[in-house]
C-alpha cells in the first residue's frame, strides 16, 4: 500500500514476501532507523553500516563477519585487549588494558 514495497519473497518456499517501507538486503545491508524506530534506509554494512545518532559513536564492529558494531553514548572498549570500566554509579567510565 502506498509508498511500501514488496520485501523477503522466497517463491521457492512458495512466500511471496511481506509490504515494507525500506527493503534492506539483511545479508549485506544494515536497516537505518530514525529517532523514532521507523525504518528509514539501508547502508551497505562493508561501510560500516547506519551512521550513528548525535554524538554518539559506533562500536565493536566486525566487518569481516558481517557485523557493523552498535552506537553508543558510553566508552567503546576493544574487547579483545580491554575491559570496561564503570564509576559508582555503574555508568561506563573508561578502558582499561586486560592484564595477562
Amino acid at each position: 500500500p502506498g509508498d511500501q514495497e514488496k520485501c523477503g519473497a522466497d517463491l521457492d518456499w512458495n512466500y511471496t514476501g511481506y509490504c515494507t517501507d525500506v527493503c534492506c538486503d539483511s545479508t549485506t545491508e544494515e536497516t537505518c532507523y530514525d529517532e523514532n524506530w521507523n525504518a528509514v534506509s539501508c547502508a551497505a554494512i562493508a561501510d560500516g553500516g547506519c551512521e550513528c545518532p548525535g554524538d554518539q559513536e559506533k562500536c565493536g564492529a566486525d566487518l569481516d563477519h558481517g557485523y557493523p558494531g552498535y552506537c553508543t553514548d558510553g566508552v567503546c572498549c576493544d574487547w579483545q585487549t580491554e575491559e570496561t570500566c564503570y564509576d559508582e554509579n555503574g555508568i561506563e567510565d573508561s578502558c582499561a588494558a586486560i592484564a595477562d
